[in-house]
């Protein structure tokens, strides 16, 4: 059973016919469905906010050479952020509070740091894109993996 919905089935439908990718086109011709997945899983080019953001990805995205320089309170606010983790940075919140710690010069690379790419399938189904600061990321509609049975209900319809 497909975890699709019937709009996001009939938009991978459209995608799965119109794609043009050599590799993925050998796939469609030869019915390989869960090649067909695994090429959409693949990362994309879009960036997307991080929806769970663990410890370790914010002390990496963390300016250490900046931080002392941070007052005590912004320190305790990074590290109530950190001890919270997982964080979801497709949340308005989420992403103003760095940008408040790290003030907008410091928080673009923070921000940066906290986006990945979206896979092919996430960008297809797309999201809202959301701006911090000047860094803009897609907080994605469809969150997961395809797998085989999705292509083949897309195909079905």
């Amino acid at each position: 059973m497909t975890q699709l919905t019937t709009g996001q089935l009939t938009t991978l439908a459209a995608a799965i016919a119109a794609e043009t990718d050599p590799e993925f086109v050998a796939y469609r011709t030869n019915g390989q469905t869960t090649l067909m997945a695994g090429w959409y899983n693949q990362p994309s080019v879009t960036a997307a906010w991080m929806n769970a953001a663990e410890r370790a990805v914010l002390f990496e995205a963390t300016k250490v050479a900046k931080f002392d320089g941070l007052t005590a309170g912004k320190r305790d606010a990074w590290r109530l952020m950190m001890d919270n983790a997982p964080i979801d940075f497709g949340r308005n919140a989420m992403r103003k509070a760095v940008q408040d710690i790290w003030g907008n010069t410091d928080s673009v690379p923070v921000l940066e740091g906290l986006t990945e790419l979206a896979t092919r399938a996430q960008a297809l189904f797309g999201g809202n894109s959301k701006t911090t600061n000047t860094v803009t990321a897609l907080d994605r509609a469809f969150e997961g993996e395809l797998v085989s049975e999705d292509i083949s209900a897309a195909l079905a319809l």
